[in-house]
């Protein structure tokens, strides 16, 4: 009988781009998403975001997915009880756990979602842009005053109600969002009844020195990226040996 190799997931890559601009990081901020579906009340959809801004990037992980994805990987190098990721990781934030992972490039005003699936894919676009308009209302926020902004996307598809702070300047906020020159403690898009409050945040980060854009990558669309996410989750191994880059062979060893 034939195991697969479950390291392979990371390390099977294939060069398409290749960044080597590094910044150093302004925050790490976590966010507690909650959506709730305005037929059914009690229908709720619930996790965590990790954000990690700088000055021209800012990379979004749904947090326990990263967790574990570190930590899976981290075992499969190391041999050994899981790590806790946030004592091991000191490294540019897109070394681990770069899979299903959000990066908002500032300069170029784009969006890249990425997929490690033996080889690492992504999509691009745009990242959408905002009208803002700064209220005098504010509230407090565990000691910071935030104030109110009401807004929409330019497309009006996404309605806004954001209280941010001013006494902490950021380049971009959550989803990317640039014009409004201060963290976001807590923001509610009416259109899907979707909330995000802040849960903590540092200056700096606890997790990473600094954000590097992935180095191994290939660009293929949103529908290819659908039809390749479906096609790896029905049969992992099948996928990546279907999947590999030239020159690139899978061990394979036999099990008793």
């Amino acid at each position: 009988m034939k195991s697969f190799c479950s390291t392979l997931f990371f390390i099977v890559i294939f060069q398409h781009f290749a960044y080597s601009q590094t910044d150093s990081i302004h925050y790490e901020v976590v966010y507690r998403v909650t959506q709730v579906n305005k037929k059914t009340p009690t229908d709720t959809v619930t996790q965590n975001i990790l954000s990690i801004i700088s000055s021209n990037y800012m990379v979004e992980k749904h947090q326990e997915i990263f967790h574990s994805d570190t930590s899976f990987f981290l075992n499969s190098r190391k041999n050994n009880a899981v790590k806790n990721p946030s004592i091991i990781l000191k490294d540019a934030v897109n070394t681990l756990g770069s899979d299903r992972q959000l990066l908002y490039d500032l300069k170029r005003s784009t969006l890249m979602y990425f997929r490690n699936m033996g080889s690492r894919f992504y999509t691009e676009r745009d990242i959408p842009e905002y009208e803002f308009t700064v209220t005098d209302q504010n509230r407090n926020f565990n000691g910071y005053t935030c104030y109110k902004a009401i807004g929409a996307s330019s497309n009006k598809q996404y309605q806004w109600e954001i209280w941010f702070c001013k006494e902490l300047p950021t380049p971009m906020g959550l989803l990317g969002i640039k014009n409004l020159q201060g963290l976001i403690f807590e923001a509610n898009e009416i259109t899907t009844n979707t909330t995000y409050r802040l849960v903590s945040f540092n200056r700096g980060s606890t997790l990473f020195k600094e954000i590097t854009l992935p180095t191994f990558a290939t660009k293929i669309t949103k529908e290819m990226m659908a039809v390749y996410e479906t096609e790896f989750s029905k049969n992992p191994k099948d996928f990546i040996q279907s999947h590999l880059p030239p020159g690139v062979s899978i061990r394979i060893k036999s099990q008793n």
